[in-house]
């Protein structure tokens, strides 16, 4: 992954990937508090 823009992007899929149905649905019926989750993203440079 190269340029701000890039990371901006990646950052929002990883964060928009917490509200799909099947990941509300797996919170749901594991007993996972969705509102005080947080979520991280971790950036590496090769």
């Amino acid at each position: 992954m190269r340029g701000a823009s890039a990371v901006v992007d990646a950052v929002k899929k990883c964060w928009a990937s917490l509200w799909t149905p099947q990941a509300i649905s797996y919170r749901h019926q594991n007993g996972i508090d969705t509102v005080g989750e947080d979520q991280n993203s971790v950036a590496g440079r090769d």
